[in-house]
């Protein structure tokens, strides 16, 4: 099994590694992992079918995430700090960031950006910080069922 040092772009690694301002820090993941997990970034529909196939137990599947989405806002970061008169830098030109409310109130912030500002295209980086406001929503949803089912188990033992 082999080991590398890997750069990426800044996130939490699956085995806890901590990847910041565009390198790996540390990274102890076997190869094949870094590519088949980190690298490999699949739609949400993928990431849903995946999920859904031969399971018939509660989950959270991506109809009930987009059926709790009250809102969803865009914007690209340049415009809004031209809007409030701060300092330009011209990364910020290639930000998309989407905010979505969720039929209870709480917020959601999604964000996408090219490494690359020639590869900048607004329809795709909306669709991109769509995608990762979702994938932060998938996981509180999770433990709301979890929480869901554990009180059912309860109610169970104490009826």
């Amino acid at each position: 099994m082999s080991r590398r040092l890997v750069r990426t772009p800044s996130r939490q690694g699956p085995s806890g590694s901590i990847w910041g301002q565009g390198y790996c820090r540390k990274s102890w993941s076997p190869t094949h992992i870094f590519e088949e997990i980190i690298m490999e970034s699949k739609s949400l529909e993928t990431t849903e079918a995946e999920c859904a196939e031969g399971r018939t137990a509660p989950r959270v599947s991506l109809t009930d995430i987009k059926a709790k989405i009250a809102s969803e806002y865009y914007f690209n970061a340049g415009d809004l700090a031209r809007k409030f008169s701060h300092p330009e830098h011209a990364s910020l030109d290639v930000l998309t960031i989407c905010l979505v409310v969720l039929d209870n109130g709480f917020t959601i912030i999604g964000k996408s950006a090219p490494a690359s500002a020639a590869n900048f295209d607004e329809a795709l980086g909306q669709k991109l910080a769509y995608e990762d406001a979702v994938r932060q929503i998938w996981p509180l949803m999770g433990f709301a069922l979890r929480e869901q089912l554990q009180q059912r188990l309860i109610d169970g033992l104490e009826g």
